[in-house]
């Protein structure tokens, strides 16, 4: 029984499309034909390394299927426009959550649940006992204290989430369940304490900005922009000159459109580029954008808790380094010979 030529059809388009990043990079090595599995923008917009190619000599037989999947993923052709065309899809005309994304007006995207709950912290899900208050509020007191005791400074920095900056770009059905969100409790509790100078919430800044029509947060994303980026920046730098710095020079002004000279570092100023903010510095150089890999922890060097010393403690011990490999105890035992034979 023959199969019907739309299903032959079928099979060969997904055929093409599984191994196209293969015949893309094979016509680049033979024709020096342009790579379109290499998207110099794909990891400035994730903030992440891409999946290298995998070292199949390198790595065990069994890492093989879950390293190149990981490599396909990230390298698919025309990947990011396939990308914006599903969220488009979703976002804009079917209206409807995708993992942990959410749907506002317009392009507009929020977070739920995962690592970044703005969604969950705009309806009040983190709502703190008095007790917990107190907590965060002995927390703050004692780090102070801790830094004032070792000569050192201490400032504790309050960063906005785009839920509470943006909440008229939320979806209209979910404006109504906003609640307290955690730094409103925060800095309430922390009002009439001697740590309070050292709190710097940076939502009004954020939110002043907003108020005069400017965007601060990236539409689809969760981080803040260049310019939001910049005020955040000055922010900070006009704390630290008021409480301990007096001489710390202003940061440069924010360009929407650099001249030529701050591009070229000849002059001090600020800008977006490759949607980060780019800090002129005259007589730098400008490096290319390269996500910073920060390596998993491993069991020699597991991730520990944070603890506060009190005043004139010791510093707490360096991890040991991982045995050598020749190691007795990652070496296996050999066994005992045989008893001779009589």
């Amino acid at each position: 029984m023959r199969a019907p030529r739309s299903s032959l059809l079928f099979v060969l388009l997904w055929m093409a499309i599984l191994l196209a990043p293969d015949g893309a990079r094979l016509s680049h090595r033979l024709f020096g034909w342009p790579d379109t599995t290499v998207d110099p923008r794909a990891a400035s917009r994730e903030n992440r390394n891409l999946a290298p190619f995998p070292r199949y000599r390198e790595l065990p037989s069994r890492e093989w299927g879950r390293a190149t999947e990981a490599w396909y993923n990230d390298h698919l052709p025309a990947r990011n426009s396939l990308i914006d065309a599903y969220k488009f899809l979703h976002f804009r005309v079917l209206k409807a959550p995708l993992a942990q994304q959410v749907p506002g007006v317009g392009d507009w995207v929020f977070r739920r649940g995962g690592s970044w709950p703005e969604m969950d912290d705009y309806v009040g899900a983190f709502a703190f006992t008095p007790e917990q208050l107190d907590d965060w509020r002995t927390l703050f007191e004692g780090r102070v204290a801790w830094a004032d005791a070792h000569g050192t400074r201490f400032l504790q920095v309050l960063t906005p989430v785009k839920a509470q900056i943006h909440p008229g770009l939320i979806a209209p059905h979910l404006r109504p369940l906003h609640g307290a969100t955690a730094r409103s409790q925060v800095v309430a509790a922390m009002a009439g304490s001697p740590a309070l100078p050292n709190l710097l919430c940076l939502s009004d800044a954020i939110d002043a900005a907003r108020e005069s029509g400017r965007e601060v947060f990236y539409h689809n994303d969760h981080h803040v922009n260049a310019f939001g980026c910049y005020l955040l920046y000055r922010e900070i730098d006009a704390r630290l000159r008021d409480l301990w710095f007096p001489g710390l020079p202003p940061p440069p002004p924010f360009y929407d459109d650099p001249p030529s000279n701050v591009v070229a570092r000849l002059e001090p100023g600020c800008y977006e580029a490759y949607d980060r903010l780019e800090v002129s510095v005259p007589g730098s150089r400008r490096e290319a954008f390269r996500p910073l890999g920060i390596p998993p922890p491993t069991r020699h060097h597991p991730p520990g808790p944070l603890h506060l010393l009190p005043p004139g403690a010791p510093p707490p011990p360096a991890p040991a380094p991982p045995p050598p490999k020749n190691h007795p105890r990652t070496t296996r035992p050999h066994p005992p010979p045989p008893p001779p034979r009589h």
